[in-house]
């Protein structure tokens, strides 16, 4: 005789085991083009934000002046004025569509441990995290895009590739030298850095040897905000890799569809809107419908009996162009961004 077909089942425990299978990296670029829109002596003004959501379909462009090279100051006081007229361009701003989206079967967590909201929750943040990584990757394309190529002084470092390099040694001085470096290029003192795990490194170091300490170097760093990232990828034998970068050079412009905000919904059970999902920088545009779907084979055996179900499906996009400021001849004209790297010895 035993019991042993009439034991317990397995216990089961609610538990926050896995609450870092899925988590939010650090997305310092995204945050420094997000902090720069929002600037009110940014290059993103409200008309191109309000003109934006009305170029759905069309292409949104924006008027600029190149920078003339042909001034002169004359020696004289001319019976005539010579004419002087400026050049000017448009400038068109390219969006990239960013989408993610899931579905939901209410009826499946009738038998299963986990309920709605968990699961969509979790659904959502995984997507959340993975748009704000391929957003943050962009930003650092676009900054690597739109580095100076053109150095007035580089005070002894070497430069190759429009990228400074500094050896092992200069390591704590870089960020000093970047202010006279940037002067030089007739732009003010660089307020940001955007740089990845090896620029933070630096930066504690340096903060080690602050003040009361036996070398006080905290003027290398204090005029500045760090913004880090880890998508920003050493090279070989370097250390540190990022990007000094001036106010308000940098920015977003986005736009949604047009059902999104003329809040569309549907006789078949679509609806359209525009909201702000936690954790994303810019509005997104949410689709959602319900229907029924035949969905047995979803999950085995726990879905084998849900061959016409209630199915949701929710879908979140945004259109984001990234953008700089204009420069009408990058190899002639010095930019208000410069990209650095550190080498892990003095072996350049």
């Amino acid at each position: 005789m035993s019991l042993i077909l009439s034991r317990m089942q397995n216990f089961r425990a609610a538990s926050r085991l896995d609450q870092w299978e899925e988590r939010a990296s650090r997305y310092g670029a995204l945050n420094l083009f997000a902090r720069q829109t929002d600037s009110p002596t940014g290059i993103i003004t409200e008309d191109l934000q309000r003109k934006a959501q009305m170029a759905q379909g069309n292409t949104l462009e924006t008027m600029v002046y190149d920078k003339d090279a042909s001034v002169t100051i004359g020696s004289s006081r001319p019976v005539t004025v010579s004419d002087d007229e400026n050049t000017t361009a448009m400038q068109s701003i390219t969006f990239t569509t960013y989408q993610f989206g899931f579905t939901m079967i209410p009826a499946q967590y009738s038998n299963n441990e986990t309920d709605y909201q968990r699961d969509f929750n979790y659904k959502l943040t995984k997507h959340v995290n993975k748009l704000m990584a391929t957003l943050d990757t962009a930003c650092d394309t676009v900054l690597n895009t739109n580095k100076t190529q053109v150095f007035s002084n580089q005070l002894g470092y070497t430069v190759a590739a429009n990228i400074l390099t500094a050896t092992d040694t200069e390591r704590l001085r870089l960020f000093a030298d970047l202010n006279p470096m940037f002067m030089a290029n007739d732009f003010n003192e660089p307020r940001h850095v955007v740089g990845n795990a090896g620029v933070q490194s630096i930066i504690l170091e340096i903060a080690e040897q602050g003040l009361y300490n036996q070398q006080n170097r905290a003027i290398q760093w204090a005029d500045k905000e760090f913004h880090f990232t880890t998508r920003i990828a050493d090279a070989a034998n370097k250390q540190a890799t990022g990007y000094a970068v001036m106010d308000d050079c940098l920015g977003m412009v986005y736009r949604h569809s047009r059902d999104a905000m003329m809040r569309h919904t549907t006789g078949n059970g679509y609806q359209f809107s525009v909201q702000q999902v936690p954790g994303i920088p810019v509005p997104m545009d949410v689709m959602y419908y319900d229907n029924v779907a035949d969905k047995n084979a979803l999950t085995g055996a726990a879905t084998a009996d849900l061959t016409a179900t209630k199915v949701e499906g929710y879908s979140f996009a945004v259109d984001i162009a990234f953008v700089t400021n204009y420069n009408s001849d990058l190899a002639t004209y010095s930019q208000p961004i410069i990209k650095f790297n550190i080498d892990t010895d003095d072996t350049l």
